[in-house]
């Protein structure tokens, strides 16, 4: 097996490498960030419109490398689906589940 083989990019503009839909093609060629609602700001030195990747695939898991993917509306409105997920995963549910989000505007 190639050194490095099965680590890149898993989303690119918010979808998987593989979705080619008209959605998906419309974001990326827009360079949008689905996550926010607004164009990607990440930079490159390397290309001149934005990097766009959203999460990496790394020795067989995915994660996520931008902040923003981590600001995915959620199904509560002004939660991060990020933290749904954390509330589900140790708590099975909502139930006396307070969210505190900090804002460092």
């Amino acid at each position: 097996m190639a050194k490095g083989a099965g680590n890149r990019p898993a989303e690119i503009f918010g979808y998987p490498l593989d979705n080619h839909s008209d959605e998906a093609r419309r974001v990326r060629e827009k360079h949008g960030c689905p996550f926010v609602g607004a164009d990607c700001d990440k930079n490159s030195r390397l290309i001149d419109y934005p990097f766009g990747v959203c999460s990496v695939q790394y020795r067989g898991q995915i994660n996520a490398v931008c902040p923003h993917r981590l600001k995915e509306q959620g199904t509560t409105k002004g939660i991060p689906r990020v933290l749904e997920d954390v509330a589900l995963h140790y708590f099975g549910d909502f139930n006396n589940v307070i969210s505190a989000i900090l804002s460092t505007k």
